[in-house]
């Protein structure tokens, strides 16, 4: 669901599922290139960080990096 349908049913949707995950692309002004990030809000049942993670996608796949700037899952 992008976040123009997500407003329009006042956050419902996410309140009745399981999981979600959010993808998001935002300009590093100090590296001058745009970036992609990850992030869980919510998995029920599941500790998870509500940290945004960096990601990429590369021939070989998805590379989610540490916030330190190391692969963290590929």
């Amino acid at each position: 669901m992008d976040e123009s349908a997500h407003n329009m049913t006042h956050q419902l949707a996410e309140y009745s599922v399981y999981g979600s995950i959010r993808l998001l692309v935002k300009e590093n002004s100090y590296l001058g290139k745009m970036e992609r990030y990850l992030s869980i809000p919510k998995m029920r049942g599941t500790p998870i960080s509500l940290e945004m993670y960096i990601f990429e996608i590369t021939s070989e796949g998805i590379k989610i990096h540490e916030s330190g700037g190391g692969i963290l899952a590929e």
